[in-house]
């Protein structure tokens, strides 16, 4: 995956700068949504929407990139989870689906209940989106 631009986590300004690897853009991500959902101010809602929205816009053209070869190991386990999702989209979709959420929360197009329920769901839905994108993918073994 390609070096994509994510923000510190430091400040509300969030300015995007370079980060090493797709982990760490997710994580970008995640934090992002944790903050959209946390928030009580409708300005605040917007900027957050619109800084997740660009974050996971670096994201999504390396997602179906090859994991390169210095972060295999970080997906290796002896043994897989037990747990397994039960909703299954691919990452293609559940980026998109994270990205029209926020894409609609930054035009403040949702208010009330129905926006609280909008930035609660865009914060599980992009937290499914990292824990898939971060899951192990390999067991070790004599291959």
């Amino acid at each position: 995956m390609a070096t994509v631009l994510s923000f510190t986590h430091a400040q509300p300004g969030f300015p995007l700068i370079p980060v090493p690897n797709f982990i760490e853009q997710a994580r970008a991500c995640e934090y992002i949504a944790t903050l959209l959902a946390e928030s009580t101010e409708p300005m605040q809602h917007q900027a957050l929407s619109h800084k997740l929205h660009a974050c996971l816009a670096q994201l999504q053209p390396g997602l179906l990139d090859p994991i390169p070869e210095c972060l295999v190991d970080s997906f290796t386990v002896d043994t897989l989870p037990a747990n397994s999702s039960c909703f299954e989209p691919d990452c293609t979709d559940l980026c998109r689906y994270c990205m029209a959420l926020s894409a609609v929360l930054g035009e403040h197009k949702a208010a009330g209940n129905a926006g609280n329920a909008l930035r609660d769901l865009l914060c599980e839905l992009t937290g499914y989106f990292v824990k898939e994108m971060m899951a192990p993918r390999w067991v070790t073994g004599a291959d």
